[in-house]
């Protein structure tokens, strides 16, 4: 499963986290088990990881383009 969310672009992860995140809220409104709140949190983490790896490599092709490389 995290290969597979590795290759999903910043915009689909946030889209997968605000699904998530109502299916963490539709848990708790249901009293869903705490082993099935427990799995849906670690999943929200995984989700978050990767768009935040996926944010910062973003910043850093963005300031390779705009940054001029000093010369060597």
């Amino acid at each position: 499963m995290e290969l597979r969310i590795q290759q999903f672009s910043a915009a689909q992860l946030k889209t997968l986290i605000v699904h998530e995140m109502r299916k963490f809220a539709s848990a708790l409104e249901y009293g869903s088990t705490i082993s099935d709140l427990h799995e849906i949190k670690e999943h929200l983490r995984s989700l978050l990881d990767t768009l935040t790896l996926k944010e910062e490599e973003d910043i850093h092709k963005i300031a390779a383009e705009f940054i001029p490389q000093s010369k060597r």
